[in-house]
């Protein structure tokens, strides 16, 4: 655990009620400019959110993460007490500790051996180009089975998923996203050249 230092706030926009709010919730990612200028940078987590602090004084207590980028908390707290005046602090929109799981596997793993490492590393995306596990003759076969029942749009997107590596089915409610989803699945399962691995599915219930 790093240190933790208490830091007083003037939010951008008032909040009326901390308690509700979503904002600083314990353990959320923190980025701190002691420059104001973001050229510097001090990681850090929510680490005491206190309503009746915050709306009384604005005071946050943070635990610095400076060892996680090379940063001693001596260093970074000097940083901090030197340019109070002008400091900036943004906080991650969305809650980060969600992520941490996802993001500590990423750092166990090789970089050789990182899935899909040309699009999620380099930034790349190779189009038509199909996984080792599919032959392309049996796959045009079955999907002349599978159009008929499909509008243009959704035979597009099924013929998308099946030559790119990573592929993302989007559309507004009622477009059959799920459908499409369903006769992917059953496709890679007639194949003959079957994936090594299980077929991972993923539902999110959303609340339309």
């Amino acid at each position: 655990s790093g240190l933790v230092v208490a830091l007083r706030i003037t939010p951008q926009s008032e909040v009326r009620n901390w308690i509700n709010s979503s904002r600083f919730m314990f353990g959320n990612l923190l980025l701190i400019s002691p420059s104001g200028n973001f050229r510097d940078g001090i990681l850090a987590t929510v680490s005491t959110r206190d309503a009746e602090i915050l709306k009384k004084h604005q005071i946050i207590f943070v635990e610095l993460c400076g060892a996680s980028i090379g940063v001693d908390d001596f260093t970074a707290l000097k940083s901090l007490t030197h340019n109070s005046d002008r400091m900036i602090m943004v906080e991650c929109p969305t809650y980060s500790r969600a992520y941490h799981p996802v993001l500590r596997a990423l750092q166990m793993k090789k970089p050789s051996e990182l899935p899909f490492q040309e699009q999620l590393v380099r930034g790349q995306t190779p189009e038509n180009v199909l996984p080792d596990y599919i032959d392309e003759s049996e796959l045009i076969r079955m999907e002349k089975s599978v159009v008929p029942t499909l509008d243009i749009y959704q035979e597009r997107a099924l013929k998308y998923a099946f030559r790119n590596e990573i592929a993302c089915i989007q559309g507004p409610l009622g477009t059959r996203k799920t459908y499409i989803g369903i006769k992917i699945v059953q496709m890679l399962l007639k194949m003959q050249c079957k994936p090594s691995s299980p077929i991972l599915v993923i539902e999110l219930v959303a609340d339309h």
